[in-house]
């Protein structure tokens, strides 16, 4: 198989964190690195976060400004900047950690659904005839 590289949405890893969404993407980025060394993985964020723990040597942290802290800037993030920073990259894979992607991009995405509540019936609702 050609070498792939991948890029990874990070924003959501804080270091120490013990939320179970930030410790299956750790856990899953680890052995992805360690399985597969034969692949670039691009760490995107909008903030250096220099808590992450020691990964394997086929990484690379990339940071995007701006920092997304409202709506409109994550819709700027993601459908402009992230965009722009898969295509200057060259990147063939794009795995968004926190179940986010982008609208705007061609780039083959894999979105992590850490909560599937949704898809339950509302046992709530009245019956209808």
């Amino acid at each position: 198989m050609q070498d792939m590289r991948i890029a990874v949405d990070t924003r959501s890893l804080e270091p120490g964190s013990i939320f179970q969404p930030a410790v299956f993407t750790m856990e899953v980025l680890r052995l992805l690195t360690i399985q597969h060394p034969e692949h670039q993985f691009l760490l995107f964020t909008d903030v250096l976060a220099a808590g992450l723990p020691q990964l394997p040597g086929n990484l690379l942290r990339v940071t995007i400004s701006p920092r997304r802290t409202n709506l409109l800037l994550y819709k700027w993030w993601y459908d402009v900047k992230l965009p722009l920073a898969l295509k200057k990259y060259k990147i063939d894979v794009f795995i968004g950690a926190n179940g986010i992607g982008s609208l705007t991009s061609a780039v083959p995405q894999i979105l992590f659904l850490h909560d599937l509540a949704f898809f339950q019936k509302n046992k709530h609702t009245a019956a209808t005839a």
